[in-house]
Parts: structure tokens; sequence; C-alpha cells
């Protein structure tokens, strides 16, 4: 009569697995949506999302502005070989613009993306 409770008890850890990573990435997607809407109203980027955080929430494209030259790049979160508890904000001095060599200011960070401006703009 028992027998198969171990399948049981094992869909029961499966299910809740699943549930556990959906809310995790509901969290992750929330976080990022609320830093986008943050640097839309000017404020501070800083504290900004991890790197593991945007990727898991399929935020995976970085939009930064040149303060300089105002050219709009972006960058591919997953091709960055950086830990996953990287902060957005600790990766603006790797960012810098390859057109204003020697420029004091930073990049600005614009905000994250799940697609890239080309495909957002084909749309």
């Amino acid at each position: 009569m028992g027998g198969n409770n171990w399948r049981r008890d094992a869909m029961k850890r499966q299910m809740a697995e699943e549930s556990a990573s959906a809310a995790r990435r509901a969290r992750c997607v929330d976080t990022c949506i609320a830093w986008n809407e943050r640097l839309a109203r000017r404020g501070d980027p800083d504290p900004s999302p991890l790197l593991g955080t945007a990727l898991l929430a399929g935020f995976r494209y970085f939009q930064v502005v040149c303060p300089n030259c105002r050219t709009i790049g972006e960058v591919d979160l997953a091709t960055l070989d950086r830990h996953p508890e990287t902060p957005l904000y600790g990766l603006m001095p790797l960012l810098a613009c390859k057109r204003c060599p020697g420029a004091a200011l930073m990049p600005k960070p614009v905000a994250l993306s799940v697609a890239t401006m080309r495909e957002r703009a084909v749309r």
C-alpha cells in the first residue's frame, strides 16, 4: 500500500524546488525592474543588482552612456568573465568609452534590458 511513497516524496521535493526557484527568479526580476525605474528617474545607480541577479532575471544586456561623447554602448552580461556576485555598478570602470581615451568621467548606466537595442528597434 505504501510502496510508492518515495516517488510521491520525490515529486513533492521537485515541486518545492521549482516553486522556490520561480519565486527567486520573480524577486530577481522585481529587483532589476526597480533599478531600471530608479535610473529612469535619474536616481543613484548604487546599490545596483548583482551580475548573477540580472542574468537569472533574464536581463542580459546592460546599456551605458559615455558622458563625454554621449555614445550609448551595450554589454552582453553573459559574456563577461566576472563573479556572479559582482555589482553591476562595479563594472563601470571596465566599460570606459574607447573613443574618449583618458577621459576622467566614467560611463553612466542607462538600463538593463532583455533584448538588444537593435532587436527592440526592429519590433
